[in-house]
């Protein structure tokens, strides 16, 4: 089977294949697009399990809307808008409460990568699981608008005018709530220990 370079081709075109029924487009789409929506799924709910879940499920949810989709739309800010509800839906249902859950791994990715750092030494690992932990809980305790905004940008990698085009507002709206909430997080990781 020939690997196909995921971004050889762009969102919109990759819709169109799916749309003809091709099946190597999805494959794409999901290579691309992954590893981003479940940093930023990460980054809202702290469950590396539960975002696996969600993003799996939008994608599922691509296929089957997928004669819904307007590839001239941005597809990637479909994704998010759609992993962004299903995280919303999931909180509700479960009585979410903020802060990481006591099940979740120690060494789970904060930042979106699959694989830890082999060269790292256990000091070095303890240290900066501790040092994520206190910034996921900085996160946590953003109102969650803003803490949109921070997962979206520093977890899912995206840039702020695509939050804007996701999350429906103004871009100068979206960098002030960023700036607000980089302000807060800075204010609670100085306080705590």
């Amino acid at each position: 089977m020939n690997k196909v370079d995921p971004h050889s081709e762009t969102d919109a075109d990759l819709v169109r294949r799916m749309l003809q029924g091709d099946l190597t487009a999805f494959d794409c789409l999901f290579a691309r697009h992954r590893r981003g929506l479940r940093a930023y799924v990460f980054g809202l709910l702290n469950d590396s399990g539960w975002a696996e879940d969600i993003v799996q499920d939008c994608f599922l949810e691509l296929v089957r809307r997928i004669g819904h989709v307007n590839p001239d739309k941005n597809v990637s800010g479909w994704l998010y808008r759609v992993a962004r509800n299903k995280a919303i839906d999931f909180a509700r249902h479960r009585k979410f409460e903020t802060g990481p859950p006591e099940s979740e791994q120690p060494n789970a990715p904060v930042s979106g990568s699959d694989k830890p750092d082999s060269q790292a030494s256990p000091l070095d690992v303890m240290i900066r699981n501790e040092s994520a932990a206190r910034v996921q809980a900085a996160v946590a305790a953003l109102a969650p608008r803003e803490r949109d905004v921070i997962a979206m940008r520093f977890y899912g990698g995206l840039t702020f005018r695509e939050i804007a085009v996701i999350v429906r507002r103004p871009l100068g709206t979206v960098l002030w709530q960023s700036r607000n909430a980089l302000e807060k997080m800075k204010r609670t990781l100085k306080d705590t220990p």
